[in-house]
């Protein structure tokens, strides 16, 4: 910014020094000039005055001398004084201002007039020699008065000049007090002009060095920006890049196991599909009792086992599989130039990587996780994407119900067998909006000691509006892997309190009751309590109460499960430890876990009458478990030799269709009726 002087103010100002400069110099000079033609003025009416005076006394002198001596030669001079004294009295005249000086001047010359009449009468008898005459003329009356009135009339000039003189003075002096004072107020003026240009430039030059340093300021902070600029440009553009290429890895790869994504995956799967000439085989793997994992110990540590899971699969596939994970605990492996005897060898790597045990901060947890794995060949099981993808998931599901940790190629039966099974998973959903089609059915279980129905169990049944009866075993697994059985479950415990209450209110019967929960159930933040709530509502004592879980549902060492089950031990519920001895027996669930009875599987009890094995194996389970203070129940009891063996090996509990089938509610009541009345032929009770 460059410092403007404001060249309009001061040229105004310069314009008004100037002009006052000039009118005080013109009021001066004029004042001088009127000041000399006043003082010049003033001193010629004094020396015509005193001309007057001198040329009046001259004349009187003369006239007498003349009148006396008689002399012509005075009368000359007498003509000369009086052409001086009119000369003179003709210059005050012209010089004086006041109209009073003129009218004394013309009263003097009239008094003069009759003075000089006098005198030339005077003179005229002086020439014809009559002295006395003149004297008489000149020392008369007349003469005396008119000299008199002229002598006053010269006073009365003089005094007028004086007075005009004085006058013209004072009035010079006013008019040079007031140049004084316009003097004055003219520098006070150009001063106060002067200082308000003054500080208007310092206010200028204080503004402009205050925007000098503004715009010093602001190119510096513009410098500052540019570079800021420069530098938020140079990390947008690497923010930019960073985010092409997270984007491209959102885009493609999984976040958590750095696995390509179900889109990479599903599009490298489509191309392969249209170009390849040669079989292609499609691997689906899913976590066993992945869920339980997230319900128990929390979502990080779900986390955590998916990387090292995939970690595991990555590392034990050949160069030629693709490997993503496709989302929650499904994995998908593509395998190219590949024949079955290989694909099947790396199956079996894969499901060995399973088996060391899984270390979680700094931990290691014996979660006995396995794989299930679903295969699809391209183009045989399926020529698009949508296909093969399908019939692989179809085939995991089947390694599922194989028993899991296991591998299962497709099959096109296991198309229909899907089919049903989506088909009861909806019906089940429909069936759950009401219940109604669900009912408990409850099978005793009879104390060997003393022949007497000491409890029974409650056991879900489900029956579609089309009256078909679907088996518990094909609808229950498909509500625990749905999550269904979370809703089922709790609407079991609900009935089978409401018919304990119902059972003692109206027939007086308090019959034990024990009721099957599962794993989902069991790993559930505040199930225990729940349970005891609904005990309450119905007042069931705790004791009349008994839960029953399988092996399978202590998988995972979950600590929720552990929580709940040792809270509901505790409120004194019974807890029992169903289906011991299949699939995945752990002597240290009947250390770790509070159960106060165990019911051996029926599988055993089958064979115990022609299998020395079983019947071995029978008498050990009845022994240890009687050693930790644990009661036995059998299941599965058909025949008498079955319920006479395991009396024998200290097992005093059994329940089977030998003594009764499942029986409806009402149909329970006439059952305990005819025990009651002593029917000792316990077997007809399962006619």
């Amino acid at each position: 910014m460059e410092f403007r002087f404001p060249l309009r103010l001061t040229s105004i100002v310069a314009l008004a020094t100037v002009a006052t400069t000039l009118l005080v110099t013109a009021i001066f000079y004029h004042n001088h000039v009127q000041t000399r033609a006043s003082d010049s003025r003033n001193n010629r009416l004094k020396d015509l005055a005193a001309n007057i005076l001198l040329y009046d006394e001259q004349l009187t002198s003369s006239t007498l001398l003349a009148a006396h001596s008689g002399e012509l030669g005075w009368l000359q001079r007498y003509d000369q004084i009086v052409e001086r004294l009119d000369s003179t009295l003709a210059q005050t005249l012209a010089l004086a201002n006041s109209d009073s000086i003129h009218n004394a001047v013309k009263a003097t010359e009239s008094a003069n007039s009759v003075l000089v009449d006098l005198e030339t009468k005077a003179f005229d008898e002086i020439q014809r020699g009559n002295n006395p005459a003149a004297l008489d003329l000149l020392q008369g009356e007349l003469y005396r008065t008119n000299k008199a009135a002229y002598t006053k009339g010269i006073n009365n000039i003089l005094t007028l000049l004086a007075n005009e003189s004085a006058a013209t003075r004072e009035m010079l002096q006013y008019r040079f007090q007031s140049a004084i004072l316009i003097v004055a107020i003219s520098l006070l003026t150009t001063s106060a002009l002067w200082l308000f240009v003054f500080r208007a430039i310092f206010r200028w030059k204080r503004r402009f060095r205050q925007e000098q340093q503004k715009r010093a300021h602001a190119e510096i902070q513009l410098n500052l920006l540019n570079e800021e600029l420069e530098n938020r440009v140079l990390e947008r553009t690497v923010q930019l890049e960073e985010s092409q290429k997270k984007l491209h890895n959102q885009a493609n790869f999984d976040e958590l196991t750095g696995l390509p994504n179900r889109r990479q995956i599903l599009g490298y799967l489509k191309n392969l599909l249209n170009t390849a000439d040669e079989n292609i085989y499609v691997m689906l793997i899913d976590i066993d009792h992945f869920k339980q994992i997230n319900d128990s110990l929390g979502h990080l540590a779900g986390d955590e086992i998916l990387k090292q899971s995939a970690m595991r699969l990555q590392n034990n596939l050949p160069e030629n599989t693709t490997i993503a994970r496709l989302g929650g605990d499904e994995f998908l492996v593509v395998a190219e130039h590949a024949q079955e005897a290989e694909v099947r060898e790396h199956i079996q790597h894969l499901i060995d990587a399973f088996i060391p045990a899984f270390r979680l901060e700094d931990r290691e947890y014996n979660l006995s996780l396995s794989p299930s794995i679903g295969v699809a060949v391209a183009p045989l099981h399926g020529k698009t994407l949508e296909d093969i993808i399908r019939h692989a998931d179809i085939a995991m599901y089947g390694a599922k119900h194989g028993g899991r940790n296991t591998a299962c190629f497709f099959q096109p039966c296991m198309v229909e067998s899907n089919d049903k099974k989506f088909n009861i998973e909806a019906r089940l959903r429909a069936a759950m909006i009401d219940y109604q089609s669900f009912e408990l059915y409850y099978q005793p279980q009879v104390d060997l000691s003393n022949n007497q129905i000491i409890s029974v169990e409650a056991l879900l049944r489900w029956k579609t509006p089309e009256g078909v009866m679907i088996p518990p075993d094909e609808f229950i697994p498909i509500a625990e892997d749905t999550g269904l059985i979370l809703g089922i479950g709790q609407w079991v415990i609900e009935q089978a309190a409401r018919q304990y209450r119902e059972w003692c209110d109206t027939h007086g019967i308090s019959m034990h009751i024990s009721v099957n929960v599962a794993s989902q159930q069991l790993s559930r933040q505040g199930f225990a309590e729940s349970i005891f709530t609904t005990l309450e509502r119905y007042n069931v004592p705790p004791a009349q109460f008994g839960i029953e879980v399988t092996e399978r549902s202590l998988i995972g060492n979950d600590a929720e499960t552990r929580r709940n089950l040792v809270l509901l031990h505790e409120m004194g519920i019974a807890l029992a430890l169903d289906d011991f001895g299949t699939g995945y027996s752990s002597l240290t669930y009947l250390k770790d876990y509070p159960f106060d009875y165990l019911k051996i599987d029926k599988s055993f009890i089958d064979a115990i009458s022609d299998s020395n094995s079983d019947k071995a194996l029978v008498e050990g389970i009845i022994g240890m478990s009687r050693n930790i203070n644990m009661v036995v129940i059998g299941e599965g009891i058909e025949t008498i030799e079955q319920s006479n063996l395991l009396h024998s090996f200290g097992c005093t509990i059994v329940q089977g269709f030998h003594y009764s089938r499942p029986q409806t509610a009402s149909a329970l009541v006439e059952l305990l009726k005819q025990w009651n009345d002593g029917n000792d032929d316990n077997s007809l009770l399962a006619a």
